[in-house]
């Protein structure tokens, strides 16, 4: 991993992980509590991955797909000018497998759980009991460019939100055919300012960015240097738009092809016996729908199958017309949500899948789609769940003796914490008691002064009202402090709560981790995934950290 001189740390960091149920971050736990009782609808889990390894060895030493795959993956990575040569080495072993994660290609690498997968899949393949190399599919041919488009940091008012306009770009358009130089990192960097304080590490993370962005033709691209600069000494990249690739997957879509619509019909199948048993499915699709899209001119068509032909752009033709056309021109499919994880597994030595809760619901509905195309299905992990808890931010939980999970109900809620003992209360009854007080000795001073001069009650009664109006003063002064007080502790809390639960969701869904490398440096990376469990199991971390001067 190369590093900008200006973005060399000064400090370390000393990790410390909290584990905590999985259902702290915030997932559906039905599919969690279904998953023992039901393994016949789920996909493998790491309890078979002896069986697991064995079938898929078998199925991937079959062929000569390992040797075709790691010269497509070298050429990709030599066309890039990136670094892989001692993890592709590993690969083309006979008896290596794969580790596998994936995500969309996101603005600055996207949320954090992009990163928890990477670090899971790291982690996981160095406990595994054969050879493995961890590998991250970039699904830059992802076209949902509305769920990528966001960049979210704490900023100094809440969840500070930088979007990069992706109307303007036609609907069906993939990540790898939008301009890496579309995305103005010279109004970002204005932005982040605005909205963050510069530190000693952000004029090389701002390095980091111009450099990869310039030496990138697209989002897709970009993403992938970015992550290979983080992560490339110890992980595998694989973007399934780089043209290397698509050759590999013709063979699939070939047979796919075979019964063009039964993808469809095996996973509203499977839904319905999700649904049998109460968990309600994640995927349907229409009757007439491929599990692929056409791609032209970098954006995706849907392509269905209605009589006996295929359907897409404005177009129709025979099964045989169709990978002529890909003969001619593999770059012009693309896989589905449902075609992706069987493609991935074709052309990969996967072993092991790591995914988050929602994908494992999907996956639930793929199995009869793996039976069908002859690819055993690798074992399936959750990937790690975190919650970030900055030294500051602990010391501030701590003194007020808050549980963070306690900031994802709305920051109003928490307004017991911010009465302090009950001050206000306090201020207000004793002040109350005292004007009870005043009043009766003011009464019975009235009852002397009239034996003394019956023209005293009056003064005194004016008197009274003076005592009276310095306790209220008295009041006014005491509760405009503690609401002062307790509105600058409101204030720390919602800035604990945009740090934790951004808009109400959990930290890991919303947060850059460009945040956290700015305060921290670029160690911050290795540290957490050190910090983080290698055993598979669906765990919660709250991490928390100390900088230590080096």
């Amino acid at each position: 991993m190369t590093t900008p001189t200006s973005f060399q740390p000064a400090t370390r960091l000393r990790f410390c992980v909290e584990r905590s149920d999985y259902r702290a971050a915030g997932v559906d736990d039905s599919y969690l509590d279904a998953w023992p009782a039901h393994p016949e609808l789920f996909p493998p889990s790491l309890g078979e991955l002896s069986r697991v390894h064995e079938e898929r060895l078998a199925f991937y030493q079959a062929s000569p797909r390992r040797s075709a795959l790691v010269e497509a993956l070298r050429a990709a990575y030599r066309r890039l000018g990136l670094s892989g040569d001692e993890l592709l080495a590993k690969l083309s072993r006979p008896d290596c497998m794969a580790i596998l994660s994936g995500q969309q290609a996101g603005l600055l690498m996207g949320p954090l759980y992009t990163h928890l997968k990477i670090m899971g899949t790291i982690r996981l393949a160095e406990v595994v009991p054969f050879p493995a190399v961890p590998v991250f599919w970039n699904a830059a041919e992802d076209a949902d460019l509305s769920e990528i488009a966001d960049v979210v940091v704490p900023g100094r008012g809440g969840p500070a939100v930088y979007r990069l306009e992706v109307s303007r770009y036609p609907e069906g358009t993939m990540a790898a055919s939008v301009p890496a130089s579309d995305f103005d990192l010279e109004e970002f960097a204005r932005w982040w300012e605005t909205e963050l304080r510069r530190t000693d590490f952000t004029d090389g993370l701002f390095t980091l960015l111009r450099s990869t962005q310039a030496a990138s033709a697209s989002l897709g691209d970009w993403m992938t240097r970015l992550v290979h600069h983080f992560y490339g000494d110890r992980l595998l990249i694989v973007d399934p738009s780089w043209p290397e690739l698509k050759p590999l997957g013709l063979g699939l879509v070939e047979c796919e092809l075979d019964r063009p619509n039964a993808t469809a019909e095996e996973v509203n199948g499977a839904g319905k016996l999700l649904q049998a048993i109460g968990l309600p499915p994640r995927i349907h699709r229409p009757q007439d729908r491929t599990s692929f899209f056409f791609v032209r001119d970098g954006v995706r068509h849907r392509i269905t199958w209605r009589d006996g032909r295929l359907h897409f752009d404005n177009e129709s033709m025979a099964v045989e017309e169709f990978m002529q056309l890909l003969g001619d021109d593999p770059r012009g499919y693309s896989a589905g949500a449902t075609f992706r994880p069987i493609l991935q597994d074709a052309l990969l030595p996967t072993v092991v899948t790591c995914l988050g809760p929602g994908e494992l619901a999907y996956h639930c509905q793929l199995g009869g789609a793996y039976l069908r195309l002859g690819v055993p299905r690798p074992a399936v992990v959750l990937r790690p769940s975190a919650t970030l808890l900055e030294p500051q931010a602990a010391a501030r939980l701590e003194k007020r003796g808050l549980d963070c999970r306690e900031l994802a109900q709305p920051v109003e809620h928490l307004g017991k914490s911010l009465a302090a003992d009950g001050e206000g209360a306090v201020v207000t009854q004793e002040l109350a008691a005292l004007r009870a007080q005043t009043g009766r000795v003011m009464a019975s001073l009235r009852q002397e002064a009239h034996a003394i001069d019956a023209g005293l009650p009056a003064a005194l009664d004016k008197q009274e009202k003076n005592l009276l109006k310095v306790l209220d003063q008295v009041e006014d002064l005491l509760m405009r402090r503690l609401r002062d007080r307790n509105q600058s502790r409101m204030e720390q809390l919602a800035g604990l709560a945009a740090l934790l639960f951004p808009d109400g969701g959990p930290q890991e869904r919303r947060l850059n981790l460009f945040y956290f490398l700015n305060k921290y440096g670029p160690l911050f990376v290795k540290g957490l995934c050190a910090a983080l469990p290698a055993t598979g199991e669906p765990v919660h971390a709250l991490v928390r950290w100390r900088v230590e001067a080096c």
